[in-house]
């Protein structure tokens, strides 16, 4: 998943180098496009939110704050695009578009003790959220298992959207599936229903992917000479040790899916921990091995998540949610998996990310 970038360029950041996002305004009513001047923001990617990708850019004039409603920067079908550019001491730059195009959803303009603007801008998921059902709704009769159905609710709102199917799931939805205003919100739960994730990419395409599992790592961040890490946080915390997963079977009975964590250690639910249950319902059908099946997938991204690890290092844009990323603490090193990434974008701040893991350690 990770972005390709030339080898120097990882190689970069961890010397001297100059790094620079560059935020285009891409206006509906004929003018620009309009490069922004950043005086802050952020970039930010959620795996566990959506929409997954949203960016506050914040611009320190008014030249360019509404007047009417012809104005160019108007959250009425604008655009905005980032792009982030490093450079080495030798001269070699490089360039790449590290977010999808992002809908612009708020204009906030300030002109008292704080002078100034703030764009507010969310991927394309954001359109589809806000295309409710007034009420509740059945798919079409030819749409019938997972894949086409996720299909279906996005092309409602994007028919020219490009997606990208990773799993191709022919799991049965049945009859009784409805979507009840938020189709985005139906999307998730499909999707979640057979351990996958959907998400617009930074190809501006819709993704169907298998939910990440721990693989071989990316990217490093590290402490110490030769890493960029400056800080980190590490938090302990009450995680799940038994997930029940509800479906419905054919005759529209109710079908309970269960996982349990029985492996003697810390979290088995027969010990001193107890029962720390995830609870869900799913509006589709399942067999009752299927809804297993559901619920075991969902354990390993909920079930015995019992610590975030959360590391400020020098910005990385082509590392994202979902990568493997080896994790080098003073007390140790880890795989972890990436779940969150935040990039200041004027280029002199770190970046955040958080890792989420079922191990204690590193500390």
């Amino acid at each position: 998943m990770s972005l390709y970038v030339p080898e120097w360029v990882r190689g970069a950041i961890t010397d001297t180098h100059s790094a620079e996002w560059t935020a285009t305004l891409w206006p509906v009513n004929g003018d620009g496009p309009i490069t922004l001047p950043i005086t802050a923001g952020s970039l930010r990617q959620d795996a566990d939110a959506w929409p997954r990708w949203t960016a506050d850019v914040s611009l320190g004039d008014l030249n360019l704050a509404p007047s009417g409603l012809d104005s160019a920067v108007l959250p009425f079908g604008a655009r905005l695009t980032l792009d982030y550019t490093i450079a080495n001491s030798s001269g070699d730059e490089f360039t790449l578009r590290p977010a999808p195009v992002l809908l612009v959803d708020t204009v906030d303009v300030g002109r008292g003790r704080s002078v100034g603007m703030t764009i507010t801008a969310s991927d394309p998921s954001l359109a589809i959220s806000t295309d409710a059902y007034a009420v509740p709704s059945s798919l079409p009769s030819t749409v019938r298992t997972v894949s086409p159905a996720i299909a279906y609710l996005i092309r409602r709102t994007f028919p020219s959207a490009v997606i990208d199917d990773r799993v191709n799931s022919t799991a049965y939805v049945g009859n009784g599936f409805s979507v009840d205003g938020d189709p985005w919100s139906s999307i998730e739960s499909l999707a979640d229903s057979i351990g996958a994730d959907c998400y617009v990419d930074t190809a501006d395409r819709f993704v169907i992917a298998p939910g990440p599992a721990i693989g071989t790592p990316t990217d490093r961040l590290a402490t110490g000479p030769g890493g960029t890490v400056v800080g980190t946080r590490s938090r302990v915390l009450r995680g799940y040790n038994r997930i029940a997963l509800v479906f419905r079977d054919a005759a529209g009975r109710v079908v309970v899916g269960r996982w349990a964590d029985t492996s003697g250690g810390p979290l088995d639910v027969g010990g001193p921990y107890g029962r720390v249950t995830y609870v869900e319902s799913r509006d589709r059908e399942a067999t009752p091995t299927e809804a297993n099946l559901a619920a075991e997938r969902l354990a390993r991204r909920y079930a015995g998540k019992v610590r975030d690890v959360e590391v400020e290092a020098v910005g990385a844009p082509w590392i994202l949610a979902g990568d493997t990323v080896e994790v080098v603490l003073p007390n140790g090193s880890d795989s972890l998996i990436v779940t969150s990434v935040e990039h200041d974008l004027t280029g002199t701040g770190p970046s955040r990310y958080v890792f989420r893991t079922d191990t204690v350690g590193p500390a």
